[in-house]
């Protein structure tokens, strides 16, 4: 289990996230959403080491993580995706996943890791296909392939639908199902609501990097003070007009 506690964050006078604790258990998709701007991504930055907290405690199955660089963190078992695709584009989609293999540790030989991940994902067809020509929504599916590459227990997502057609996010959908029901962990940051009320256990709710909600997606549906920093009114009634 991840597990953030007490996290604040300032940049000088700026309290980008205040004393925020979540968790996120292994086996699950946990969602974390809020408007632009609510520390999202700064939260993010954190938990995988490129950003420093001001105080508070993040840690991994009991050790503490919260001074350790990113590629030890890395080798515990986090792995990341960022909101601004961050693919190698003169290298093909198999290379890319093939390349985050090797740090795995495994008797897996990295090409076989590439093409297991990209029959998983639905896009085997695009493995000598160069990164640089992928459309967004399919470069998407490489960069959770090089993610779930090192083995992770525990990988983030940062806004992994963007881009994508309805189609494909329902696939997407149906992918991050998967990933937890093989027991890895998922930490969501997505705008997409009805992928966020459909796929996660738990959801947190961060505005101006204050956790001002938490709970399940029908207890985040009808909270008052999500709907009013975030939801609003006829979206949620849309998303349940829509639920089962």
């Amino acid at each position: 289990m991840l597990e953030v506690t007490g996290v604040t964050v300032r940049f000088g006078g700026l309290m980008a996230v205040r004393d925020v604790s979540l968790s996120a258990p292994l086996g699950t998709v946990t969602g974390l959403i809020g408007p632009n701007g609510a520390g999202k991504t700064t939260l993010f930055n954190v938990i995988t080491g490129l950003g420093a907290p001001t105080s508070g405690r993040v840690s991994l199955d009991g050790v503490d993580i919260t001074r350790l660089a990113p590629h030890k963190r890395a080798r515990l078992g986090l792995s990341r995706t960022f909101q601004a695709l961050q693919l190698f584009g003169t290298l093909t989609v198999a290379e890319n996943i093939a390349l985050a293999a090797r740090r795995k540790g495994t008797a897996e030989k990295p090409h076989e890791c590439a093409a297991r991940l990209l029959e998983f994902l639905g896009i085997g067809h695009l493995a000598d296909t160069h990164a640089h020509n992928v459309p967004t929504g399919q470069a998407r599916l490489v960069e959770l392939g090089r993610a779930l590459a090192t083995a992770p227990k525990l990988v983030l997502l940062d806004e992994p639908a963007s881009g994508q057609d309805p189609d494909e996010t329902e696939h997407f959908k149906g992918l991050l199902r998967q990933i937890a029901a093989d027991g890895v962990g998922v930490l969501l940051v997505e705008h997409d609501i009805p992928l966020v009320m459909g796929v996660c256990s738990q959801i947190h709710v961060l505005d101006f990097g204050q956790l001002i909600a938490r709970g399940t997606p029908e207890e985040i549906r009808r909270d008052e003070r999500v709907i009013a920093a975030y939801l609003g009114t006829e979206e949620v009634d849309t998303t349940e007009a829509a639920a089962p």
